[in-house]
Order: structure tokens, then sequence, then C-alpha cells
């Protein structure tokens, strides 16, 4: 779209008034200038610049962290068989700083132009694509085009994580649900039985009585250790478009409490909400936790609505003290402990960080391990053992 621009007004309102100084003083020189005039304005009013020709890609890391800093890259070209009169390129992205990335270039036919910029990423959420706004305001600045385009660009933006040396859970139980009873074959103490030698077994797993019996190698092999699965409940609720929220604090020691129990080896179940409604995954390595829980989003639903209540695994559950999941904390953990399980409970203050109808005094529950998070406290500090 071309639009004048206020040069353009001033512009006409000079050439009229050339006209009418040309008029009183009969001076035909002021006639000259005031078409001059007028004619800058005809030609930028009409002057080509081709926008709908151009084309354009963002480059940036696919997977971010809130708060990491990266280039972020801007490709303009010109499709079009002519020349691309100077033109202002702005391309700005979801889930990054207030900060436009701008190209000020020419482009003759087939030529491309690249700038970058380093920008900070401030928002978790998985973003699908770009936007990149072109103007040109050629010959003079007397009228501006102006178009503007989404660029595909999927980039995910996980939550911040802080490193964990231990977490206030009981994970000593070794009672497991059907399928984790399943004996694992691996490398511990229990023997579970013997099998053919394959390439890579160590010498001394070789079992020589049953090598001799079989004319073949036999080696040895041992039950792995169990480890008891956890199960981390996340649920909350938060100011609209607010990246420094309560919530957001609570998704982010979720995310750092899945990682240090992974780093542990415990099997892990991820409950939380997403824009597709209840999720329920079990992610098995740090980059799939950190992905899933870059979709979560806020909700106001009770935590049962979240619990499947089925298996022994020991239960972690973040929520805001505001909403739903933070009024229906109390009876949530009395729940799971009846079902003789361990539970630990991280409660997002959110009047730590005057959210509007946030409660004075957070909910509390009896029947669970209880750790408070605020505003000004550090995180890893707030989670310890």
């Amino acid at each position: 779209m071309r639009r004048p621009t206020r040069r353009a007004a001033v512009l006409t309102g000079v050439a009229i008034l050339l006209v009418l100084a040309g008029s009183t003083a009969q001076a035909g020189w002021l006639f000259v200038l005031s078409a001059g005039v007028a004619g800058l304005v005809v030609v930028s009013l009409f002057w080509p610049h081709r926008l709908k020709h151009l084309s354009t890609t963002i480059g940036m890391p696919s997977s971010v962290a809130v708060g990491e800093t990266f280039s972020a890259r801007l490709t303009l070209k010109n499709d079009s068989a002519r020349r691309v009169s100077p033109l202002r390129a702005e391309g700005s992205f979801p889930g990054l700083e207030d900060h436009h990335l701008s190209l000020l270039s020419p482009l003759v036919t087939g030529a491309s132009v690249e700038g970058s910029v380093r920008v900070t990423a401030t928002k978790r959420g998985v973003y699908e694509q770009g936007e990149v706004t072109f103007r040109s305001g050629a010959p003079f600045g007397i009228a501006i085009s102006r178009r503007t385009i989404n660029v595909a660009n999927r980039m995910v933006v996980v939550p911040r994580t802080v490193y964990l040396r231990s977490f206030p859970i009981d994970l000593s139980a070794t009672s497991h649900s059907g399928e984790e009873e399943a004996l694992r074959a691996g490398v511990g103490d229990e023997f579970l039985g013997v099998r053919p030698y394959r390439s890579g077994d160590p010498r001394r797993a070789v079992h020589w009585r049953s090598t001799a019996r079989a004319g073949q190698l036999i080696v040895r092999e041992f039950q792995e250790p169990s480890r008891q699965a956890v199960e981390v409940i996340v649920a909350g609720v938060a100011p609209q478009d607010d990246p420094g929220s309560s919530f957001e604090t609570a998704i982010s020691a979720a995310a750092s409490t899945a990682l240090y129990m992974l780093a542990l080896g415990h099997p892990l179940k991820l409950r939380f909400v997403t824009r597709d409604g209840p999720q329920y995954l079990e992610p098995g390595s740090e980059r799939a936790v950190l992905v899933a829980l870059a979709a979560a989003t806020p909700s106001d639903l009770p935590l049962e609505a979240l619990w499947q209540g089925v298996g022994r695994s020991a239960v972690a559950v973040f929520v805001t003290s505001a909403g739903a999941p933070g009024v229906s904390l109390p009876g949530f953990c009395a729940a799971v402990a009846r079902s003789d399980r361990q539970v630990t409970a991280v409660v997002a203050d959110s009047a730590s960080w005057g959210e509007t109808g946030a409660p004075a005094h957070p909910a509390l529950p009896r029947a669970a391990i209880v750790r408070i998070l605020t505003k000004d406290e550090e995180m890893a500090q707030c989670l310890v053992a």
C-alpha cells in the first residue's frame, strides 16, 4: 500500500502558494517553480517500488533457551527483472526482545543482501513464523509503499533451567507398575540368566560351564538396577503475555527438576497443559523435556484433571498459588498420599510477583514436602533438599 507522507502535503502546499504568488506578482518564473514542485509530488506518487517482487528468508537457531543471546539473520532477494529502488526491510520475531533487524539497500536484478543482529530470547514458546515488513519511499520520500509478509521459521524457545544438586523427594521406594516391574537386562548385581555371547560382551561375563556344555561362548546376564519413576505435574495461571510471571518460574523449576531426575536415571512422566489440552508424555531425553515444556500454557484446571492416578511413581507438582491449581493443591496432595506415594509440592507464590487475584497466603498441603518459590529468591536455593 502506498501512502503520501507529510512531506507530500507540505510540498503540495508550497506549490499552491507559488501559484497564488505568481498570480499576484504576475511573475512567470513562480509558475515554473510551482510546476516543478508539483512534478516532484506526482513523480513520487507513481514511482514503481516493486515490493511484490522481493523474497526473504530468516536464519535463526531451531531451539534456544529463555535469556540466550544469538545472531538472527535476514536475507533479502530481488526476483524482478528490474532494479528495485532503495528500501528498508524490518524483521520482527515473536519470543524475542523488541528489536528490529533492518536492511537498507537498493537491489539490482537477482541480487541479494543479508544483515544480522544479536537478539535475546525473552518469551518461552513454540513459534512457527516471523514477520518482515518492506518500506520504500524512493525517490524523494514523498510517498511510502509498505508490504508485510509472514516468513516460515520454526523456533522453539525452551524454559530457562538451573543446575540442581538435590531435590526434596524420597526416591528410595522400589515398587513399580506392571511394565516397570519387568526385568531389564543390563549391568547390575542380581543374576538374571545366561545367553549366547555377543560382540562387545566383557570376558569376565563368560560362564565357562555353560560354554563347555553348549560348545559356544555363553555369558551371564544381570538385572539392571531399577529406578523409581517420577511424575512431574505443572499447572498454574498467569497474566496474559507476561514472560516474567510466577507461572514461568514454576515451568523453569519443573524443567530443572525433570533434568535432574533424568540425570539420576529415573524414568520420567510429564503432565501439563497446552493449547491442545492436557498432555501426558514420557520424555527420554533432556531435549524432549525442554521442547515439551516450551509448549506448556497457563490453565485454570484443578490438579485432579492432570493426574491419572496409576502406577507407583513419586509425584512432584509445580503450581502457582493463584487460580484453581493452587486452590486444589492440598486436596490433591492428600489424595496422592492416600495412594501410598511420595509427593513434593513446589508453589510459586503469585503474590510475591504482585499478580492480580493472588491469595495473600498460598494454600499449603500437609501431606507433602513443600517448597515455596518467590520472585526475589534464587530458584536453586528454594529447591534444595
